[in-house]
């Protein structure tokens, strides 16, 4: 089977990742929207040719087998009979569920690195760090063509290895505590430390990982022997917004949008599309869907080709997350921030409806990246009942209040409501309780349409 068939009022849209379908959502599109909607996005040779599919109007998604659940209304058994897969009674349920069914993963445990390495590392990022601040050329691509800012850059003390002489560095392997490999002639080989922009990665405040992306050559991206291939988890900043993981395959590109949206979601940057979880992650993943942290919903996001959507099928399969396209066109979020997309709305995107800020930030501007910015508007209010609540025009200083659990209206939301009221006529003043009730109770939710019934 494959989905595709199985669908109505779909029409080709691209040719990435071997074809791209939008229709109309079975689940939610109202009935005299059909004939126009486009909100269904169907990749009919995803999942071995059966087709994967994902709804950005309700959200839901998934492979062949979870479009049978959902779609169709068929039991679990069922379906895996329909797609031709065997049948686990332990992973079977009475109602079909919003997302695939997990299945067991063991993930390995998280590499150690030698002691000596940790302590090679840690002064080799220093270095490199120090020798990027000193060369405006590399801070400048890094602004500019990836999107990432001179505060991300000291947070994650990314860096810039000039070599010596403009050539590569190399260092005896037994320096950083690393077993002695002997090449073809029985020479002992060198450690490699290439000329470009070092990325590196600490686990707990201690060095694990030094990766460095090299200007020309192949490999364009090069791990340091000796690094845990833990991949970089970015956390949210506030906590809140835990509740969406997006999942991309650069390790730059998650800096990117850790750098650009970093309020709004956490990112995880796999260095490859094989690259699996370890515990180390899998644990903070966990850690969230027990309660200990805040429920959470993982997009995958990797490169758009045809690794891109075999790593992006493991994790739907097993841990029934989503995907979540890249902008059409792009392989990648780094090519599509280069090509002029807003990737702070697409972040958007991903989030749950109530999450969502309307035109990219709370005040339906884009984010200012001068040093010239003038002060936010801050301006503190009561209601007629004495009720506090704040106006601002910046989204930093919106959401530090909003999860300080104040209430806190965008100047958009403002415009939106006062709007409302005036329209409400002899109810306006209702109305305008409403609005405040309602931003008391429903805590980060946004405004994006009021109106007077």
């Amino acid at each position: 089977m494959n989905i595709l068939e199985r669908s109505q009022n779909m029409k080709r849209v691209s040719s990435n990742k071997g074809g791209e379908y939008h229709g109309p959502c079975p689940l939610c599109t109202p009935a005299d929207k059909t004939g126009t909607s486009n909100r269904m996005h169907i990749w009919p040779l995803q999942d071995d040719g059966r087709g994967s599919w994902w709804c950005r109007g309700c959200d839901k998604g998934g492979d062949a087998l979870q479009w049978l659940r959902d779609i169709e209304g068929m039991s679990y058994k069922q379906a895996c009979s329909e797609v031709g897969k065997e049948y686990d009674p332990k992973q079977d349920s009475s109602e079909p569920a919003a997302q695939t069914v997990k299945k067991q993963y063991h993930a390995t445990e998280a590499k150690q690195t030698p002691a000596l390495w940790q302590e090679r590392a840690a002064k080799f990022i220093n270095n490199c760090h120090q020798a990027l601040l000193a060369n405006p050329q590399q801070v400048k691509w890094l602004n500019e063509k990836r999107g990432i800012s001179d505060a991300t850059i000291a947070k994650l003390q990314l860096g810039f290895n000039p070599g010596e002489k403009d050539k590569d560095l190399y260092r005896a392997r037994s320096a950083w505590g690393l077993d002695e490999v002997l090449r073809d002639d029985g020479k002992a080989k060198k450690l490699w430390l290439p000329i470009g922009i070092t990325i590196p990665w600490s686990v707990n405040g201690t060095p694990a990982r030094i990766r460095i992306r090299r200007a020309t050559g192949e490999p364009r991206y090069y791990v340091t022997p000796g690094s845990s291939g833990t991949p970089m988890l970015l956390d949210a900043t506030p906590r809140r917004a835990w509740k969406t993981i997006i999942i991309v395959e650069s390790e730059l590109d998650a800096i990117m949008l850790h750098s650009l949206a970093g309020e709004l979601a956490a990112f995880i940057g796999m260095g490859s599309s094989h690259t699996k979880p370890d515990a180390n992650i899998i644990g903070q993943i966990l850690e969230q869907e027990r309660g200990r942290g805040q429920a959470i919903q993982i997009k995958v996001a990797l490169d758009n080709d045809e690794a891109g959507a075999k790593g992006a099928a493991w994790w739907i399969e097993t841990f029934g997350a989503t995907i979540y396209p890249v902008p059409d066109g792009y392989k990648d979020p780094g090519e599509a921030y280069q090509g002029g997309i807003d990737l702070v709305k697409w972040v958007e995107g991903a989030l749950p409806a109530a999450y969502r800020v309307q035109q990219g930030t709370p005040g339906g501007q884009a984010p200012v990246k001068t040093s010239d910015t003038p002060p936010p508007l801050i301006k503190s209010m009561t209601d007629r009942k004495g009720r506090p609540y704040t106006i601002t025009d910046n989204r930093e200083v919106y959401y530090k209040m909003q999860d300080a659990g104040e209430v806190v209206f965008s100047t958009k939301e403002m415009e939106l409501s006062i709007e409302a009221v005036k329209g409400a006529g002899d109810l306006g003043e209702k109305l305008a309780a409403m609005i405040m009730e309602t931003k008391q109770v429903f805590k980060g939710s946004f405004l994006q349409k009021v109106e007077a019934l």
